[in-house]
């Protein structure tokens, strides 16, 4: 009677066992199809979902803007500048003459000035001048008388003489260019050119043929101290 009991329980319990394992078997597969199915579309929806995507979020093209080196323009040389046109004047007939007028003109002017400097100078020779300068000066001093009143009431003065002789000398005339305010003294200076003559001769290279030759000298009368 046991065993029966036990039979029966073992079948049903195999018949379940068999149901739940049929079903699990039929759970796993309908499973397992849909995750197929599912896995199928969404990579089919996936790949057009991308694609979607991507049309959507495509970014404008952005271009690239390459930097060129700037384009050097050539420097055209400037030109020379185009020498002046030499021009030739002509010179006219009456024009040489001018010019030949003009240069003797200054050729004469150069000897005048070269003839009155020497005259000045007594022929060109400042030196020699100057010497018979001073003889004509110690000439006269030879000559030359301090009167003694006028030594006594002190009279002192410097009389400015000039007198002109010839080449060998001789006295021609003479006055007192500045006179003292002593006529005693103005009468000494005129004694004494009086004696004085004839004066030294001149030196041959200071005469110029000239009638007569004008000097000024100095006479002094200074009483010593």
């Amino acid at each position: 009677m046991y065993t029966a009991i036990d039979n029966q329980t073992f079948n049903k319990q195999h018949w379940l066992f068999a149901l739940i394992f049929a079903l699990l078997i039929h759970l796993l597969f309908f499973v397992n199809y849909r995750v197929s199915i599912t896995d199928n579309g969404a990579e089919a929806q996936g790949r057009d979902g991308i694609e979607i995507g991507l049309k959507k979020l495509a970014l404008p093209a952005i271009e690239k803007k390459i930097s060129r080196p700037p384009q050097q323009v050539p420097v055209k040389p400037k030109p020379l500048p185009k020498p002046a046109p030499v021009v030739q004047t002509e010179i006219k007939p009456l024009e040489v003459e001018e010019l030949i007028d003009d240069a003797l003109m200054d050729s004469v002017m150069e000897e005048e000035v070269v003839g009155s400097s020497e005259s000045i100078a007594g022929g060109g020779n400042q030196e020699l001048e100057i010497v018979y300068t001073g003889e004509l000066l110690a000439w006269l001093e030879r000559h030359k008388r301090y009167p003694a009143a006028a030594r006594r009431r002190q009279m002192q003065a410097t009389i400015l003489l000039e007198f002109a002789i010839t080449a060998e000398g001789r006295l021609i005339h003479f006055r007192l260019l500045e006179p003292s305010r002593f006529t005693m003294l103005n009468k000494a200076v005129e004694t004494m050119v009086q004696k004085a003559n004839p004066f030294p001769p001149l030196p041959p290279k200071l005469r110029l043929g000239k009638a007569e030759y004008v000097y000024q000298v100095p006479v002094e009368f200074i009483l010593s101290r």
